[in-house]
């Protein structure tokens, strides 16, 4: 009881039950006693939770048939009468799994503009960046989710009803669906795990200008409703350069499709299958410290920032993560001088809060009342993405007007 966990438990794994088989010998008739230790990763872990639950079945037939497989299970059946058979029958049984809705699951990834092809790839017959294209649904519940009641119907083509195996998504697992199963192979083989589950080929290809997708159920119904595209609030990272889209924080963002709620993926190629998002406290671990209010490089940030603008809490950082400048645009065929912060900010660090507030006086200050909007957010190739936001007309603003940006965790 002395000793630190060994890892760390976040995102969907934090509300996730997990099952475990016990043999039934270990249990006595009568009352029982069950005992769990549950270890902090460190001091000074913020949160603590934990629930268990023991549940059994008993078979009143001697020679029960029963289904362990959570998920879609096809059975297959026919009958011997003396020496004659009767004709084969099936039936699909979805065991220990809800069927797919709205709030259990999500699109947390879409590549729709892959890096082009290397030149071992065209040898290979790729010739297109479309090859490598891709969409990740996350099961952002605590049960197993069936998808074989829905289809996408807009963007794309793909009946997941026509999935006989690996359909069935397990809490917090990620399926991914691929343009050109062959090309994704060789572009992601050896860097994915290979318990990934590749849920099939979809027909057509994403829009590199953006889209809608929608993916519904049998009777008409929207379950997941998403538009992106390549304006100047989305991910520039994501058009093109090879990075892809990833939503943030999809299970609590799990039906807010705002382009707010889209960045792009910390590596060219994104990350099917798995997930770049880190959290402060594994972060601390890696780099030795605890405190997040210490600066122990002098450097007058403290290990908060760092962590949210992607810098080093033992190195002395040149970049502050916020910048505030004029820019001249044409908006609405109207010329006028902007004020614009540019925030810097780590890529998968999505627990943290980003607040820009503004004062006359240092010591009044109050959240941003000007109206904010993205005009880019580039991804800067070291991990960290800058995005850039219009505060408003500078006559608007006015002058002596003090800026910063306060940073909490979630």
């Amino acid at each position: 009881y002395q000793t630190f966990a060994s890892n760390i438990s976040g995102g969907t794994d934090e509300t996730t039950y997990y099952s475990i088989s016990i043999d039934p010998s270990v249990l006595t008739n009568g009352e029982n006693l069950i005992a769990v230790e549950v270890h902090q990763s460190s001091r000074t872990s913020s949160d603590l939770s934990f629930d268990l639950e023991l549940s059994g079945v008993q078979f009143t037939t001697p020679n029960p048939l029963y289904l362990k497989t959570v998920g879609s299970n096809l059975l297959r059946a026919r009958v011997k009468n003396n020496n004659e058979w009767s004709a084969l029958i099936e039936a699909d049984f979805v065991v220990d799994a809800e069927p797919v809705a709205a709030e259990n699951i999500s699109i947390s990834e879409i590549h729709y503009r892959p890096s082009a092809p290397s030149v071992e790839e065209i040898d290979a017959g790729f010739n297109e960046r479309s090859d490598f294209e891709f969409i990740e649904l996350l099961n952002v519940s605590s049960r197993a989710v069936d998808l074989g009641s829905v289809q996408f119907t807009k963007g794309i083509q793909f009946d997941f009803s026509l999935v006989d195996a690996a359909r069935t998504l397990l809490p917090g697992e990620r399926g991914v669906l691929v343009n050109n199963y062959a090309a994704f192979k060789m572009r992601y083989g050896i860097k994915i795990d290979s318990e990934l589950k590749i849920l099939g080929e979809f027909e057509g290809n994403l829009n590199n200008d953006g889209e809608q997708l929608i993916v519904s159920d049998k009777e008409g119904n929207n379950i997941i409703d998403v538009t992106f595209n390549d304006g100047k609030e989305w991910p520039k990272g994501a058009d093109g350069l090879g990075y892809s889209l990833i939503k943030i924080n999809p299970v609590q963002n799990v039906s807010d499709n705002t382009p707010a709620n889209w960045r792009s993926s910390s590596d060219i190629g994104g990350n099917p299958g798995s997930t770049d998002e880190t959290n402060f406290q594994r972060w601390s671990i890696e780099n030795v410290v605890s405190d997040p209010f210490s600066d122990s490089d002098n450097d007058g940030m403290s290990t908060l920032t760092e962590y949210a603008i992607g810098g080093d809490p033992n190195k002395v950082s040149s970049n502050a993560g916020i910048t505030i400048r004029l820019e001249t645009l044409d908006i609405d065929n109207a010329i006028d001088e902007y004020l614009i912060i540019d925030v810097t900010r780590r890529i998968g660090a999505d627990d943290v809060v980003f607040k820009i507030q503004m004062a006359k006086s240092l010591n009044e200050w109050s959240d941003l009342i000007f109206p904010t909007s993205v005009i880019k957010s580039i991804n800067n190739g070291n991990g960290t993405e800058t995005v850039s936001y219009i505060v408003g007309k500078v006559n608007d603003i006015g002058d002596g007007m003090y800026f910063r940006n306060q940073i909490s965790l979630k």
